[in-house]
């Protein structure tokens, strides 16, 4: 399914996503695009920031090389209070953790629980 982009303002994005946040990715630089920025990340890999047409964003790690152009990884719908985030996780090519796999919600709620059915024993409490 192809993404609608828009136009939008380099600064509303450099903004949004947040000085730090660049600084810590590409060293500042920023590349700029009429739909997005560009920021370069190291070895080949750079972040693609473009703003969809519903006003959210869509952030790609992308491989460049030799005049070829792959993505390894896209997250689309990403809302302005995100964006920093996404942006910073997309830009750690070394790890395989974009797009970031959803939360364990089980483990996070009922962290003495044992989800296999198993009955286990923890802190002398049997949990079944």
């Amino acid at each position: 399914m192809k993404i609608a982009l828009k136009g939008c303002n380099t600064e509303t994005i450099v903004r949004q996503i947040g000085h730090t946040t660049i600084l810590a990715i590409s060293g500042g630089k920023i590349i700029p695009r009429s739909t997005g920025v560009t920021l370069p990340a190291g070895r080949g890999y750079s972040v693609d920031v473009d703003l969809t047409g519903d006003d959210l964003w869509r952030v790609r790690r992308v491989f460049r090389r030799g005049g070829v152009e792959k993505v390894k990884g896209e997250q689309g719908a990403v809302f302005r209070e995100d964006l920093s985030d996404v942006v910073y996780r997309a830009s750690c090519f070394d790890t395989d953790t974009f797009p970031a796999p959803q939360p364990d919600l089980q483990g996070e709620l009922f962290p003495n629980f044992d989800f296999s059915g198993k009955p286990s024993q923890q802190e002398g409490v049997l949990v079944k």
